[in-house]
């Protein structure tokens, strides 16, 4: 299971992972108490964390673009509104990602 949230999904998450499941957060290392319950469930814990770059991020829209890939999108809000954004991501009810969308000019 793939975390690119943090905070309590992580504890949340080993318990829809079975034995000798991973769980990789993206967001943060896996606290302590996180890592000592999966493995006393035999579940692993792993952090993973990259810079991007250029060609990267060109091929993954790419992938994007041609349909290959489909991100969810939860929300798409205005620049102006990202602390509602950042609000919502912190109440812990978002399903995929959320967008900001730097092209809508504030009235």
């Amino acid at each position: 299971m793939i975390d690119t949230v943090g905070g309590t999904v992580q504890q949340r998450s080993l318990d829809v992972l079975k034995r000798d499941g991973v769980l990789v957060a993206l967001p943060a290392d896996v606290p302590a108490e996180v890592k000592a319950d999966a493995e006393r469930r035999g579940i692993r814990t792993r952090y993973f964390s990259v810079e991007p770059n250029a060609d990267t991020l060109t091929k993954i829209s790419r992938l994007v673009a041609d349909g290959r890939v489909r991100p969810t999108v939860s929300s798409v809000y205005p620049l102006a509104e990202a602390r509602v954004a950042h609000d919502e991501v912190r109440a812990g009810h978002v399903r995929g990602k959320l967008v900001l969308d730097a092209t809508t000019v504030a009235s």
